[in-house]
């Protein structure tokens, strides 16, 4: 049956993480959400231990639990990272539950994985899951268009303990610059390292990590004697845990297929939609 459940049943990959953790603070807002396994590594120091030790809210008897432990769930909601995004959506596929994702650095094999799967369940997949970076996209593409013959550069910086550089946002921003370029039959190629003079048709991407920045992502649009720049910056990681848990709210209930986050942009002004993408019929 299509529609929310009544009553959620999610399990956390990557649960002792960055933002595991953001999305366990969270989780006390969400009424209609039960979590029923909160997921770590093998070798997690933290596997066994109780919830309370961390989050006092926590259900007294509740502990950090392995990916073999996991109980059955209507929704895995991922952030274990490359390293365990294969075991969260084999997971999901065991249950026949839907899979938000917001782990980077996939291989490509994760994403024919990602594909394939979407035959069978709903699943939704992305690099960032702010409201703001959302609307960012749309622009990014949107003035790429309209300033064809600007070159276009792209700045991340995140934490000194981010393992992608660039990012995934940065990889998707990206993206959305050379698809508006190549719709006005301009050649965009993306380039991750560069030495000497800047090469026609570039789309520069340079990551700074340091510290304990949260996430900020900066577009120039450089042209003769002008300069377009559209940025984004986030100060409180509950923003992505938020914006997750709203994606596994619309997600969950729907039938099988790929999903995108832009539609849930309706959500401002009416119901939330999500429009499904390559999905195939079962």
């Amino acid at each position: 049956m299509e529609g929310k459940l009544a009553s959620l049943r999610i399990a956390l990959w990557g649960a002792s993480g960055r933002m595991g953790e953001a999305v366990l603070d969270c989780l006390g807002e969400q009424s209609e959400m039960s979590l029923v396994a909160a997921v770590v590594s093998e070798g997690s120091t933290w596997r066994g231990r109780l919830l309370r030790e961390r989050f006092p809210s926590a259900p007294a008897e509740q502990r950090f639990l392995c990916a073999r432990d996991c109980p059955p769930c209507d929704l895995i909601l991922d952030f274990s990272g490359a390293a365990g995004f294969a075991e969260a959506l084999s997971t999901a596929l065991r249950f026949g539950a839907a899979l938000v994702s917001g782990s980077t650095g996939l291989s490509r094999q994760d994403e024919e994985r990602l594909e394939q799967a979407s035959a069978r369940i709903p699943v939704l997949w992305a690099a960032n899951f702010s409201l703001g970076l959302i609307v960012l996209l749309a622009l990014a593409e949107q003035a790429a268009a309209w300033l064809s013959d600007f070159d276009v550069e792209l700045l991340d910086l995140h934490h000194r303990g981010k393992r992608d550089a660039p990012s995934g946002t940065a990889r998707a921003l990206g993206e959305a610059v050379i698809r508006a370029k190549e719709s006005q039959g301009c050649h965009a190629r993306a380039v991750f390292q560069r030495e000497g003079a800047r090469g026609e048709g570039e789309v520069g991407m340079v990551s700074l990590r340091g510290g304990d920045a949260v996430g900020e992502h900066r577009l120039f649009l450089l042209g003769k004697g002008e300069r377009l720049e559209l940025a984004h910056q986030v100060s409180d990681r509950r923003v992505f845990a938020r914006g997750a848990l709203r994606a596994a709210s619309c997600l969950a209930g729907r039938p099988p297929g790929r999903y995108r986050l832009e539609s849930m942009l309706p959500s401002l002004v009416g119901p939330v939609e999500l429009d499904r993408v390559g999905s195939r019929p079962v």
